[in-house]
This record gives structure tokens, sequence and C-alpha cells, in this order.
């Protein structure tokens, strides 16, 4: 049994969207665009927000 990467246009799905700017993750990774700080903050708010959304107050 042979495997392979099955990738994100293969599916017909668009291509990862940077965590900070929106931009595509790939473009941002491979210059370094964000700093490691910028991304685990990007990181937090999305927890933050995933967990507030998930409240009922």
């Amino acid at each position: 049994m042979s495997h392979h990467i099955v990738s994100r246009s293969d599916l017909n799905l668009s291509g990862r969207k940077c965590l900070v700017c929106g931009s595509f993750a790939h473009v941002c990774a491979r210059s370094q665009k964000h700093s490691y700080t910028d991304v685990l903050d990007s990181v937090s708010d999305i927890i933050y927000q995933s967990i507030q959304d998930t409240l009922v107050i």
C-alpha cells in the first residue's frame, strides 16, 4: 500500500491563512513576517475569543 500527502489544493480548498494578518500562511512563514510573540498573541486571542463565544452568561 502506498501513501501520499493530500494537499489542500487537492481537496479544492484555499491555502491556509496567517493567524496574525490573514494573508497566505506560507508567505508569512517563509519571510518570517511576524515574530514568535505576535503569533502566540494571536493564538491566545483566538482561544480566548472561542472560550468567550462558548460561555453563556
